[in-house]
């Protein structure tokens, strides 16, 4: 800052830990200035008539620039559909064009690498994650708009019966249910109708969706799968002619045929889940930190294995950090397996800030991967780390600015202050 203090112009700067300085400009000094300054842009079009109203949409899809739900696994087994009794309503019976409020899921649930806590049910056939979706939703896993999607028959439908959910199990098992009673296939028909539920997993994080009783006829196309937090990153189901032998759709907006014929048995049940962890092979390499007088700047070079993401700890001493346990986050700027978490990530850039001029500080580096069951899961053997000292002050106390001054002018004198 600059003040005037009668026949003296002071300058100071303040600095962290203890570096402040003071530099004073005699009067008589008049010359001294103080400056300072793909195919997947193809489009499909539909009419659809609806309340009496003509609306056009447009449904942008893409080649699979897949992501992390794509690696998902999928299963489809026979088992038994089991109504829940005593749960919560989200949607009311008989809604066209609804969705709920976004609502507690009741545990953390890790999805496409981000920890949700919340949901919303569509009367079209979907749940979302985060978000509550727009009403106006029809198909959600080729719409932009919609991410982190979980449909189980996307298609302009309605609720049949109320659509409730219901929490059970106790931690750090349990699971939540949401539930589509009589759900009508067709939003002016309550002819077609199944019974269906969406159902998240605690720990496993597991997504299952389980049919149940069906009513069956018309024509319909479906959309059944997941998205990620890019409508560009799906796991899509379709099929012609069997729902218990579908195959792994290449574009996002391909369906399922739907109809007397071809439908999904009663207990029939599509599960979606992260893949296995896996160990990154190596640690990243070549750790280069450049230090200031309160803070140090790091970088480094990727691990060949290219895992999902880097640890870097600091800590005061050559004591390596204790290691880090899988399946654990560590929340940067806390205190952490004997040191401080500076940056949990992937990038391989970090700074560390807020340090003691003159003083040494060692980092490690651990590498992980993420995005699978029971992650992150790190690598702990031989972290990469190394070590470097903050800069000392080399300007410190009351420095005179003048012919007999400590600095012979204003500029040799800001130019010590801002080296320092």
């Amino acid at each position: 800052m600059v003040k005037k203090l009668r026949n003296l112009i002071v300058l100071k700067e303040v600095t962290s830990k203890g570096c402040n300085s003071n530099v004073f400009l005699n009067n008589n000094t008049r010359n001294g200035a103080l400056h300072q300054r793909a195919e997947g842009s193809q489009k499909r079009n539909f009419f659809m008539i609806k309340g009496g109203l003509l609306m056009l949409a447009f449904f942008v899809f893409s080649f699979g620039v897949k992501a992390q739900v794509s690696s998902y696994t999928f299963t489809a087994t026979s088992g038994t559909y089991s109504a829940i009794t005593g749960g919560t309503t989200l949607i009311a019976s008989a809604q066209d064009d609804a969705s709920s409020s976004l609502t507690s899921i009741g545990f953390n649930f890790s999805y496409n690498g981000t920890t949700f806590t919340s949901f919303s049910a569509n009367s079209n056939g979907f749940v979302e994650l985060g978000l509550a979706p727009s009403p106006f939703t029809y198909y959600p896993l080729d719409d932009p708009a919609c991410t982190n999607c979980i449909s189980f028959l996307g298609n302009d439908a309605r609720t049949g019966g109320a659509v409730t959910y219901l929490l059970q199990g106790t931690a750090p098992n349990r699971y939540l249910t949401v539930q589509f009673p009589t759900w009508n296939i067709d939003y002016f028909t309550t002819a077609y109708y199944i019974d269906v539920q969406v159902i998240l997993y605690e720990t496993t994080n597991a997504v299952k969706i389980v049919y149940g009783t069906s009513s069956m006829g018309g024509f319909y196309y479906p959309e059944v799968g997941i998205n990620g937090a890019a409508y560009t990153d799906f796991n899509v189901r379709t099929t012609t002619t069997d729902w218990s032998a579908s195959s792994a759709a290449t574009l996002n907006y391909e369906t399922m045929d739907l109809n007397s014929s071809v439908y999904p048995a009663s207990g029939l049940t599509y599960t979606f889940e992260q893949p296995a962890c896996t160990t990154p092979s190596n640690q990243p390499t070549a750790l280069n930190l450049t230090p200031s007088l309160t803070s140090i700047s790091g970088s480094f070079t990727a691990a060949t294995s290219a895992p999902t993401g880097y640890l870097v700890i600091r800590t005061a001493t050559s004591t390596a950090p204790t290691a880090p346990a899988n399946g654990t986050s560590y929340t940067v700027g806390t205190a952490a397996l004997g040191g401080i978490v500076i940056s949990q990530g992937a990038s391989t850039t970090f700074v560390s800030s807020g340090l003691t001029p003159g003083t040494t500080y060692y980092y490690w580096v651990y590498a992980y991967n993420g995005s699978c069951s029971g992650a992150p899961n790190y690598r702990t053997a031989s972290p990469l780390s190394q070590n470097v000292a903050t800069s000392s002050c080399s300007v410190a106390g009351t420095k005179s600015v003048g012919p007999t001054g400590t600095y012979a002018s204003l500029t040799a004198a800001l130019t010590a202050l801002s080296n320092n």
